[in-house]
C-alpha cells in the first residue's frame, strides 16, 4: 500500500478473467484484489445490459447477469 494512493483497476471482465485464471470465486478474487490494495473498479462495458441487444452489438463481453454480479460483488465488498 502506498499512504495516500487510489488504485482503481480491473474491469469487470479483466475480474471474470482473473477469479478463472486461479480457480477463485469472483468473490474470492475481489478480496484478495482489496487486500493487495485495491480501492476501486471501472464500470466499463455497461453500455447496454439487455442481454438480447448486447450479443449483438458486442459479442464477447459479458453476460449483463455476470456484469451485474462482478459490480455487486465488489460494492459489497467496500470496493467502489
Amino acid at each position: 500500500r502506498v499512504p495516500g494512493m487510489h488504485v482503481h483497476a480491473f474491469s469487470p471482465m479483466e475480474v471474470v478473467n482473473g477469479a478463472t485464471r486461479t480457480g477463485m470465486s469472483i468473490r474470492e478474487w475481489l478480496t484478495a484484489a482489496k487486500e493487495a490494495g485495491l480501492d476501486s473498479v471501472p464500470g466499463t462495458a455497461a453500455e447496454i445490459l439487455d442481454d438480447e441487444v448486447r450479443w449483438i452489438l458486442t459479442k464477447g463481453k459479458l453476460p449483463a447477469a455476470t456484469w451485474t454480479e462482478v459490480i455487486e460483488t465488489a460494492h459489497d465488498l467496500g470496493i467502489r
